[in-house]
Parts: structure tokens; C-alpha cells; sequence
């Protein structure tokens, strides 16, 4: 049973012209191919009723024991991803007595947090771990927008969302007004960006009673970074150093972000010309939608049961 916790208690620039990071599998030092690999892909053969029963009884042999063993960040896009992942990276740097600054973003993606969950279930490989995780109890930290067989994961997640409405204008930018240059967040991307939504937040708030789940508000990441942070590593069970913690809060600050891509080009791993950074702003949602759009948002919410007392909105 997990801990029933939720911590409520908050990066986006414009028009980059550079090429984007990606980080591409032959670049890293892939060294675990996890077995059963051509008896999983053979799944593609199974007929189509059959294939999702044949897939979750591999992850059990496969997966189950691996993953245990790992601290899963699953996020809302959106809410927080690179803010918490790059705090984690330099964190452990510094732990590890190998601080000289703030990382380099790829040395994030490149050295620290290269294990992406969907990518291991997908490929069946992942890059050796960064060896600070021998100290700990865990052996990787593995970030994932999916949810792919979270109903069976052993392992402890943090949840990270954000309140619905300034997700949508976020995801919005992202989606597509850097990548089409759309500039209209119209009725059809709202109820597209909330079916998403609604979909992924009520799984993992419905599982908090029967998986280690900590939900961690993108607003408590944002208004109080250190408080917030340290809960979540003392839920974790993971080294705590409050020094370390300042100075790798310091590091992650959206400013350092900014920053380096404007001197390198934009970092974003999904291959889209939009920053990792905008504005992360909480209450940008007033200066998007209408009257008319707040009634439709909190009319799809409410009929979908997510309550909106539960948001920090401004």
C-alpha cells in the first residue's frame, strides 16, 4: 500500500531558430538488453485479444523485478519533467564530488537520466546507470509520460501534474504553436489536450491506494522548491543534503536553462523546435481562454469526477 500524500503546496522562452537536441540511441553506452526480447516481440503476432495478456505476463517476468527496483518519475507533459529531472542530475553530481556547475543540459539527458520507462519497454535496452545509485536503494531513475502497465509497477513513482488549466495552455505552445505556428487554442486542441488529461490523472490518482505512488503539484515544485523537493526525497527513502539540495535548486533555476539554450540550441528531446522553458508561470490561464471556454473546461472536468478545489490555479 502506498503513501496516500499529495503535495500541492509550481520552463517555457520563445522563437529559438537552432537545431534541436535529441538524444539518439547510438549515442549512448547501451549495455542491458533485458531477456525475453524476441518472445515480447512476438507478441506482435498474437492476435489482437490475446496480446495484452500475453504482454503483462512477460512484464511480469521481465520487467517487474527491474522496476522495483527503480524510482519512476511519471508526469503530465508539461508539468515539470526537466525542471524536476535536471534538479535530480545536479543534486547527484553534486552528492557524487564531482561539482564544477551546473550541467550541461545533454550531461543531464546524456549521463544522469538517459533511461527513459517507455523507451526500455519499447526496446528491451537502456544505458548503464549513473554509479551514485549504488549508494542508494534504487538502481535508476526512469522519467515517462505513459503509463504503460502502471497498474503493476512495484516500484516507488512520483506523479507529477499540474492544474489542468495552465497545463493546457503549456502544452498548447508545445504542441502547437512553436511546432505549426498555430496561434488558436481552439475547442478541438482543449478537448484533445483534456481527454489526455483526464485520462492520466485519474489512473494514477485512482491508484494511489494500491501502488507507492507520491503525487507532487507542479505549483509546490515552483513555490517552494526546497520544502517540496526534500518531501519527496524523504518519501523516497533517497540521501538527503540540504546544502547539496540549494545549490543544485541554484543549478536547475530556469534562468540556467534559458540560458544554455541560447548558446547551444534548443534542447528538446522530442525533435519539436519549442524550449524546455516558456514561462512556467502559475495563472497564465487567465490570459488564454474565455468565459466560455472556463464553463466548457470545468464542465469536462467535473463530469469526468476530478474535483478543482484540489488545484492551485494562482
Amino acid at each position: 500500500m502506498s503513501d496516500m500524500n499529495t503535495l500541492k503546496d509550481a520552463p517555457e522562452s520563445g522563437g529559438l531558430k537552432h537545431a534541436p537536441f535529441k538524444v539518439e540511441a547510438d549515442e549512448m553506452a547501451l549495455k542491458v538488453r533485458f531477456p525475453f526480447f524476441k518472445i515480447y516481440a512476438l507478441g506482435q503476432h498474437v492476435p489482437q485479444g490475446v496480446r495484452s495478456v500475453f504482454r503483462s505476463i512477460l512484464y511480469r517476468l521481465v520487467f517487474h523485478r527491474v522496476e522495483k527496483k527503480n524510482i519512476l518519475l511519471i508526469t503530465i507533459p508539461k508539468s515539470g519533467t526537466h525542471f524536476f529531472t535536471i534538479f535530480m542530475a545536479n543534486y547527484i553530481n553534486i552528492l557524487s564530488g564531482e561539482d564544477a556547475g551546473p550541467l550541461d543540459i545533454e550531461d543531464v539527458f546524456k549521463r544522469f537520466v538517459m533511461n527513459r520507462r517507455d523507451r526500455i519497454l519499447r526496446k528491451f535496452v537502456a544505458a548503464e546507470p549513473h554509479p551514485f545509485f549504488k549508494k542508494t536503494r534504487y538502481h535508476d531513475l526512469t522519467p515517462s509520460h505513459g503509463t504503460r502497465f502502471i497498474r503493476m509497477c512495484p516500484g516507488r513513482i512520483v506523479f507529477l501534474y499540474r492544474n489542468p488549466l495552465d497545463q493546457l495552455v503549456s502544452w498548447f505552445y508545445f504542441r502547437y504553436k512553436w511546432e505549426t505556428q498555430n496561434n488558436t487554442l481552439s475547442r478541438e486542441i482543449i478537448d484533445s489536450a483534456l481527454d489526455h488529461y483526464i485520462g492520466q490523472f485519474n489512473l494514477m490518482m485512482g491508484l494511489r491506494g494500491k501502488r507507492h505512488i507520491l503525487p507532487v503539484a507542479y505549483e509546490s515544485l515552483m513555490m517552494a522548491p526546497l520544502n517540496t523537493l526534500m518531501t519527496v526525497l524523504a518519501w523516497l527513502d533517497f540521501p538527503i543534503d540540504v546544502t547539496a539540495m540549494d545549490r543544485a535548486l541554484a543549478y536547475s533555476d530556469k534562468r540556467q536553462v534559458k540560458k544554455y539554450e541560447e548558446n547551444v540550441g534548443i534542447l528538446n528531446q522530442s525533435g519539436r523546435e519549442s524550449p524546455l522553458i516558456r514561462s512556467g508561470k502559475i495563472g497564465q490561464w487567465k490570459e488564454h481562454f474565455s468565459e466560455a471556454d472556463l464553463a466548457h473546461i470545468r464542465g469536462r472536468l467535473q463530469d469526468a469526477g476530478i474535483d478543482l478545489g484540489q488545484f492551485i490555479f494562482e
